[in-house]
Formats: structure tokens, sequence, C-alpha cells
């Protein structure tokens, strides 16, 4: 049966049980996490839109797919099959366990280790910030969590046990030993946009505009890539588009990896022009003579 509706709150899910993580009897518990945006400033030019006050950006929208207060939800979930590997974490396909699981649409897993947890923290505070363009520019979040995991734990996934931490630059001022983050996503396709096709003028325009709803946002991209922007699932069981806030337009693509955003306070057309078109033109001209290792 195909869906025409929110099943829940996107801040509705307090609490998740996540079986097949570790090699334990019982699910790790993840709690509900507070996003912080770590450190990351604000990109600032000597012009300032006219909507930011004392050359700040405005508070973001509301969405109506959050509810007025958050919720206490509890979700079982069981880990799924590894989908990707990013910079930020493991993505994963979960599935819904238990009796009267909640009536949520096909979720993703987003798991970050501690070396990596505050990036994945970041990349939720964004898409807080920008609620009012998911399920319309970028995938719906179902929340950010948080779990305490004890030395020694033996994890279930190959890729897990055969993680390494990077050396670190100084991006993030703390990091928590032993706490793991996940991010729940909306689960989306896993089609790109294609190589070595010439664009039509109406499939440009839209890939411009998904940037033009983060830009009016007042947010910057700073990852403009092939990988990460996909098109929406074409299962039955996903959740309608939502048409984009500024264009009205209803989009078959989301961007997504959103932790190396930064807000702005740039005048909105200026910075669109100046810097989401100018990548997006780059990336296009790249795909279409099957260059993706350049953008």
């Amino acid at each position: 049966m195909s869906r025409n509706q929110e099943p829940i709150a996107l801040n509705a899910i307090e609490t998740i049980a996540l079986y097949g993580f570790a090699d334990t009897n019982e699910p790790i518990e993840f709690h509900r996490g507070v996003p912080s945006r770590g450190n990351s400033g604000v990109f600032r030019l000597s012009v300032v839109d006219p909507l930011c006050t004392e050359g700040e950006p405005p508070a973001p929208e509301e969405s109506t797919l959050y509810a007025e207060h958050p919720g206490h939800e509890h979700l079982e979930l069981k880990l799924g099959s590894l989908l990707e590997c990013g910079r930020t974490g493991y993505v994963h396909a979960v599935s819904c366990e238990g009796p009267g699981a909640l009536d949520v649409p096909e979720l993703v897993a987003k798991i970050s280790f501690p070396h990596l947890r505050p990036r994945l923290s970041r990349e939720a505070w964004i898409y807080e910030d920008l609620r009012s363009l998911q399920g319309a520019v970028i995938p719906r979040c179902y929340g950010y969590f948080e779990a305490q995991i004890p030395e020694g734990m033996v994890f279930m996934q190959e890729c897990h046990r055969a993680r390494r931490v990077p050396n670190l630059s100084g991006d993030f001022e703390v990091i928590v030993p032993n706490i793991v983050g996940i991010l729940l996503l909306e689960r989306l396709s896993n089609e790109r946009l294609p190589l070595n096709v010439r664009f039509g003028k109406d499939w440009c325009n839209e890939i411009h505009d998904l940037y033009k709803e983060i830009s009016e946002s007042f947010v910057d991209v700073r990852d403009i890539a092939h990988g990460n922007i996909i098109r929406v699932s074409r299962s039955p069981h996903a959740l309608p588009s939502l048409p984009g806030r500024t264009t009205g337009r209803v989009f078959e693509w989301r961007v997504i990896d959103l932790e190396d955003c930064v807000k702005h306070t740039v005048p909105r057309d200026y910075h669109m022009i100046n810097f989401h078109t100018q990548h997006v033109d780059t990336l296009l001209g790249c795909l279409q003579r099957g260059i993706t290792n350049f953008c």
C-alpha cells in the first residue's frame, strides 16, 4: 500500500533499541541526543542579507512535520546490510522489530564512532536547521541518538570491527570516548545522476533549484558532489515528496551528507549565483563528460 500521509512526527522518537549491532543478547539502547554545530562558524561577506539581524542569519523556518513538543516514542530496529561508508559514518539499512512497531517509512541508520561522532552531531544540527526542507530537498530525519558503548564490546559487523581512528586536524574541540551516534534518516534509492548523458534544461534547472532552496535557507553547501545527490525511493512504501518552500517544485532528487555545511549571511541571490550555481555548473559539466573524481 502506498503512503499518502506522514506516519509520525519527525521528533516523535525518544529511544531506539538496536539489534544486531553488538554481540550481546540484548539490543543496544540509544537515547535522543542534542545536536551541536561544534565550532562551525558563519560564512560572511561585507554585504549582508536584509533578513539577517545584527549580522546573524534569521531563525530557521518551522515545519509541520515536527510536533510542537518532542515525543517519547520507542523504536526497535534491526541493523541490516551496509549500504555506504562515508567520511562521517556507516550507512545501514534498518528494519522495524517487535510487536506494535511504530508506523515509520523505510529508514537507514548512519552510525558514527567516537572519533567522527562530532561530525554526525553537526550534520544532525544542519538537518534541524533545514527542517522546512526535509522531505522536499533533503531526506526526512527522524532524529539523532547516542549510546555509551562499553570498552571491549564486540561488534557484529566486520566493517565496525575493522574501523580505524584517523589523524584528526582539530576540527572539533571535544571527542568523547565510547559514545556512538546514530542519525535516523528516510531511505532513498541508490541512484545517482547518470554519467555520459546530455542533461536537458529541465533536469539542470531541477538540480540548480535544489541548491537555491538551501541558499534561501541561509546554508552554504561546501560539498556539491556526484555522490551527494540521490534520487528519491520508488518504493510504494516511500512517503511522497513535498514541494520546495521557495520554488514550489517537487523534486525527484535529494541532497545528502550535510556535515560540512555552514550558515551564511550573504544576500541569498548573490550567494546562489556566486557559490552554489558555479559549483553545480561544474558538477553537471563533469558528469556529462563521465568525470566524477573532479567533482
